[in-house]
């Protein structure tokens, strides 16, 4: 794995926040990767920022994932995720409201993001969908590769 620092991390989401290209290539992915790795050990004390560095590390993983199906909504949520990490990195002093409420802000537009994909994948199942008292338990059983980890991300479970 590639190793960044910190200002090379902070580099690194400055210019994917800027490009014009929606798309990203493996090399792009594995840098992005490699700056998320080190943001979050620089943010592991600002429980926010480091849960706003994983929501975006999942969203990457999907990208990877998926590759050129990607739904523009997931790249959008990643340029959005990275330039409040940036000017978090940036601001001059600590505010823990501040931190919270842009979490929250994002942690609502990732569940946002993941019901649009479910919803997107639903129609291509055969038969109708499961009860909704039953798709916990049929997801946990058939962990489909394009679900984001949701437990990580409940913010009681967040360290």
């Amino acid at each position: 794995m590639i190793q960044l620092s910190i200002s090379e991390s902070i580099k690194r989401l400055k210019v994917e926040i800027i490009a014009q290209d929606w798309g990203l290539s493996a090399k792009r992915i594995e840098l992005l990767e490699a700056a998320f790795f080190c943001l979050k050990q620089r943010f592991k004390n600002r429980k926010a920022a480091h849960a706003i560095l994983i929501m975006a590390g999942s969203v990457l993983e999907y990208v990877k994932r998926k590759g050129e199906s990607t739904p523009s909504e997931s790249i959008d949520f990643l340029k959005d995720a990275m330039a409040h990490i940036v000017n978090l990195y940036e601001a001059d002093e600590f505010d823990l409201e501040k931190d919270e409420k842009l979490f929250k802000g994002l942690y609502f537009r990732f569940n946002a993001l993941k019901e649009k994909i479910k919803a997107e994948k639903s129609p291509k199942g055969a038969g109708a969908a499961p009860a909704p008292a039953s798709q916990p338990v049929d997801r946990q059983m058939a962990a489909p590769e394009d679900d984001f980890d949701e437990e990580a991300l409940v913010p009681e479970n967040i360290d």
